[in-house]
Parts: structure tokens; C-alpha cells; sequence
């Protein structure tokens, strides 16, 4: 019986994983070399924008600049600060190719957004970065910046599902499992359907049902409800976290006298 229920719940997830969110993913490795970039004054006080030879790193999710005086260890990393920068995982933007020129390119905002992170005078500005007599071609310049945009946007959504899986669910362990009537008989994962056991971490909704931690963290991406009874964990941990703010004791988490469903 456990194996036909195996098989037929990882059909369904096969379905499901299709249009499921990325879970964490490793980051792009980091890349620094010179490039020209076309900005503001250090001051700030001239509206004049000027070409200026720049080392630009790419690294978490993250696009820096530095001034050309800065040198470039071993570790591909600028010795000194940045001189500004641009987190890819608060902005949705993209890199596209400059029309018209060979080596030229532009990261530029979705429309009705404004740059996070920047000044307010700089909140809808184009940044233009020019390849030429840089050791990295525009292409692969393009490639690079893609891939971090993506990892950029990989991790901010990974921060909203950690935040919504943790108002929704809570470490437990196994001595914790056995002692509660809900799930005191339960021996596997009804997502994957692997036995439990102290390698891997689980986890107990308010409904008082439990799931291997990277299971639940995989159908939380998609849904708000118990993969068991289909309770709406929204709503319970809503009415937790107000719980929480009122100074309530009260709690939905299941006890050891909590009743079977």
C-alpha cells in the first residue's frame, strides 16, 4: 500500500514541480574585470554624465563598481569599498544589448518600477556599461549579469517562502512527533512518503500533521493549506502571529490531549 501511494503521490508532484517555484540555489560564481560605465560626477553636483573606466564585480545576486585606481586580488574581489552598487534581488530589471552598437550594454528597470536600494534621484535611471577594450566580451558580460539576476531573484523569493514557511509550520522533533496524538502512529512523510528519522529535519503544522522540512518548505511554495487535510495554514497562522501580538497564551498548536482528526 505505502509503495502504490509513493508512486501515485510522486506522479502528482512530478505535475506539480513543473510550475513550482525554485528552491535555494547555489549562487553564480563571482566575476570582476574593468568595463567602461557611464555616470554621475562623485559629487553628485553635475548632471553630467561621463564615461569612466570601472572594475565591475558580480557576485551573490549583487553588481558593484569600484574606482580603476582599485586593484584586484587573487580572490577576484576589489581590496577597497565600492563605490556604489546594485542588489539584483531587490529589483526587477534586465540586461539587453544596446541597439546600433557593438559593445555597449544597458540594465534597465521593468516598467513602474524604481531602483531599491539607490538614491531617490537615481531611482529610475538606466545604467550603460560599454565592453570595449574590457577582457570580457559584451556577450559574455550579458551572460553573467543574466545569471546573477536570476540567482538574485531565486533568492528573494526563497526569503518570502522562508518567511511564509515559518509563520505556517514549526521544528519538531521526533520524540516531539510520537508524543502527540495527532501524529504519535505516524511513521513516514505523506508528501514523499520516506520514513521519518533523525537525519532529516521535520516539521508540524497548526493542524498538528508533520512533514519532512524540505517537503512541506516544496508544497508551501505552491499552496497555503495542510497536504493532509487541506486546513488553511494561511489563516491559522494569521491568527497565531496575532495571538502573538495580543500577548494571548492561547496557541493552535497541537498538545499531547489534543483530539484525533
Amino acid at each position: 500500500l505505502k509503495e502504490g501511494l509513493k508512486a501515485s503521490c510522486s506522479g502528482l508532484w512530478a505535475r506539480r514541480s513543473g510550475r513550482s517555484r525554485m528552491l535555494p540555489v547555489a549562487p553564480p560564481a563571482p566575476h570582476v574585470a574593468a568595463m567602461w560605465k557611464r555616470g554621475h560626477s562623485k559629487s553628485g553636483l553635475s548632471s553630467e554624465l561621463r564615461w569612466r573606466w570601472r572594475y565591475i564585480q558580480l557576485k551573490e545576486g549583487c553588481l558593484d563598481w569600484a574606482p580603476r585606481s582599485c586593484k584586484v586580488e587573487a580572490d577576484d574581489s576589489p581590496n577597497v569599498a565600492a563605490r556604489g552598487a546594485v542588489d539584483l534581488s531587490l529589483n526587477s530589471c534586465s540586461v539587453r544589448k544596446v541597439v546600433g552598437t557593438q559593445t555597449q550594454l544597458e540594465l534597465t528597470l521593468k516598467r513602474g518600477h524604481r531602483w531599491k536600494g539607490l538614491p531617490d534621484w537615481q531611482g529610475s535611471r538606466v545604467f550603460l556599461f560599454d565592453a570595449a577594450g574590457s577582457e570580457t566580451t559584451r556577450d559574455q558580460w550579458l551572460q553573467l549579469i543574466r545569471a546573477h539576476i536570476m540567482y538574485g531573484k531565486a533568492k528573494a523569493e526563497e526569503l518570502v517562502l522562508r518567511i511564509r514557511l515559518d509563520s505556517m509550520v514549526r521544528p519538531v522533533s521526533m520524540l516531539q512527533v510520537r508524543a502527540s496524538s495527532v501524529c504519535a502512529e505516524c511513521i513516514f512523510c505523506p508528501i514523499c512518503m520516506e520514513d521519518y528519522d533523525e537525519q532529516r529535519a521535520a516539521v508540524q503544522t497548526a493542524c498538528g500533521h508533520v512533514f519532512h522540512d524540505t517537503c512541506a518548505r516544496r508544497w508551501l511554495a505552491e499552496e497555503a493549506s495542510c497536504p493532509s487535510c487541506r486546513a488553511d495554514l494561511k489563516s491559522q497562522s494569521m491568527r497565531l502571529r496575532a495571538e502573538r501580538r495580543c500577548g494571548g497564551k492561547s496557541s493552535p498548536w497541537p498538545s499531547r490531549r489534543a483530539t484525533s482528526d
